[in-house]
């Protein structure tokens, strides 16, 4: 009988996150530094980031356009 430790697989699985484009990298730091627990949450992660970024910027903009 095999016995497989998820430990030691997850933490392997975590080390082996591509990092070959910007995309990839954010997820895996997301990843390694525990704010996601997979790729999936850290993509969700990624989208509330980028949405809340648009959102403050837009009211930046608006600020800025409303002084003219």
């Amino acid at each position: 009988m095999v016995q497989v430790d998820f430990n030691e697989e997850e933490r392997m699985r975590r080390e082996t996150v591509s990092s070959s484009g910007t995309a990839q990298g954010l997820t895996g730091w997301l990843i390694k530094h525990g704010f996601a627990a997979d790729e999936k949450q850290a993509n969700q992660v990624l989208i509330i980031v980028l949405i809340g970024v648009l959102i403050v910027t837009t009211i930046i903009a608006r600020i800025g356009l409303g002084s003219f």
